[in-house]
């Protein structure tokens, strides 16, 4: 069951992203709320290198990797603190 709610979610979280719509198109009062997604700003990023052919926004990018490093480091660490407490699906 579970299974079935995660593949809808990655399904949703895929169409609001931005990966069919550029962007712009979001109304100006929700467009802040919409880049909170980082997977919306990593893709809205490429395509402005792609499509426009300029420059990432690199501070945008720098945020993201960033965030993306702590929150490893913060994941290994829980995997590695609780390693020999949660249970192990052995297949």
């Amino acid at each position: 069951d579970l299974s079935l709610v995660v593949s809808n979610g990655m399904v949703l979280m895929m169409f609001m992203s931005g990966v069919f719509f550029s962007g712009n198109r979001i109304p100006e009062q929700y467009r802040e709320a919409f880049f909170m997604n980082p997977m919306a700003r990593l893709i809205e990023e490429y395509r402005t290198v792609l499509l426009s052919e300029t420059w990432p926004d690199w501070y945008s990018l720098a945020i993201i990797s960033g965030t993306s490093i702590v929150f490893i480091a913060i994941a290994t660490a829980i995997i590695n603190r609780y390693n020999r407490v949660y249970p192990k699906v052995l297949g």
